[in-house]
């Protein structure tokens, strides 16, 4: 988290000389190539792949790692550092979400309290801003950051 928190500012105070989306490959890249010896000694040698693999592959790299992350950073840019703090504690909720409806995952009364426990959260972390700035914020996030 303090990586993280670190990132989100860092992010928001340090304009890249390269456009977003050279800068999120690289990052990707760089990441990769650092677990790649890593994955070799722990796992071994990577199993053959069919063209299922490599189409679901392709997927994850392109839409689910590429897009996310420019999504991702460009939300960085226009909304406040706490903000997006707040919307990344959303994640265990967004992914509980789709196991249930897509995988048929069970959904009890602990998974219902722990969304419960991350909405009142982000929702306790908005209230500490004064109505007027929440809608700024707001109005910036849709309308992309134009006035």
């Amino acid at each position: 988290m303090v990586v993280s928190g670190l990132g989100f500012v860092l992010i928001k105070r340090w304009v890249p000389p390269v456009p977003m989306l050279t800068l999120v490959s690289w990052q990707l890249v760089v990441g990769g190539i650092v677990l790649v010896p890593l994955a070799l000694l722990v796992e071994g040698r990577p199993p053959a792949l069919d063209a299922g693999a490599v189409g679901g592959l392709a997927w994850m790299a392109v839409v689910g790692t590429g897009l996310a992350y420019v999504c991702w950073f460009r939300g960085l840019r226009r909304m406040p550092a706490g903000g997006v703090a707040l919307v990344g504690l959303v994640n265990p909720v967004v992914a509980t979400t789709l196991g249930v409806a897509f995988v048929a995952e069970p959904f009890g009364i602990t998974q219902a309290l722990g969304m419960a426990l991350v909405l009142g959260g982000v929702l306790a972390g908005q209230l500490h801003l004064p109505v007027r700035r929440r809608t700024r914020i707001l109005a910036e996030a849709v309308s992309g950051g134009r006035p």
